[in-house]
């Protein structure tokens, strides 16, 4: 399952959470993706690109829409990484999870369908 299809079908299964992965019923697009996926709301980057590594890219030519909601205006003069940019798409900006998978099929078609699809087991 691609990480735009996770984020969709999570966004189906609850309503959307912002300022934490996951709240009760309220799941941000990340935590959205993974409980759709696994079954369960995973925080950790690290756990999130064993999934899809494609959240450790930096999207070209993509660059913080709103710098003035980073903390002490860190990472400013870097593209942040996929993962990062959902975080502040969800948090920040406050797209929808629909939006935010639109914006990620996009990075998934730019690096290949072979490249951001990942099977993951559902979690007994």
């Amino acid at each position: 399952m691609k990480l735009s299809e996770a984020i969709r079908l999570g966004s189906m299964l609850g309503p959307q959470g912002f300022g934490c992965y996951s709240l009760g019923d309220f799941r941000c697009a990340i935590a959205s993706a993974t409980f759709a996926a696994t079954g369960r709301s995973l925080a950790s980057l690290s756990e999130v690109a064993e999934l899809w590594p494609i959240v450790l890219t930096r999207p070209a030519g993509w660059h913080w829409p709103n710098p003035q909601h980073l903390e002490g205006g860190r990472h400013m003069n870097q593209s942040p990484t996929v993962f990062t940019a959902i975080l502040c798409l969800n948090d920040h900006e406050r797209w929808t999870r629909e939006q935010i998978a639109d914006w990620v099929e996009g990075i998934e078609r730019q690096h290949g369908a072979a490249a951001a699809e990942v099977v993951a087991e559902v979690s007994a």
